[in-house]
């Protein structure tokens, strides 16, 4: 019988891009796509905190006439 893995990340405090279920898990939770997501490790690290703010500081405000 295979076991199967955790739904969530190997270490929660971590994005890990090598991880394909990982990627899947963290472009849920963060509301980004998988290329966001990369672009936003390679600019702040791993971090999870450190990846979700530059997310949040990366989306236009919502009452943005631009969009």
């Amino acid at each position: 019988m295979t076991k199967q893995r955790p739904r969530g990340p190997r270490d929660p405090m971590r994005v890990d891009l090598s991880d394909n279920d990982e990627v899947l898990y963290w472009v849920r939770e963060l509301g980004c796509t998988p290329g966001e997501l990369g672009r936003a490790v390679r600019e702040v690290g791993s971090l999870a905190d450190r990846v979700r703010h530059y997310l949040e500081r990366q989306k236009p405000p919502a009452n943005d006439p631009t969009i």
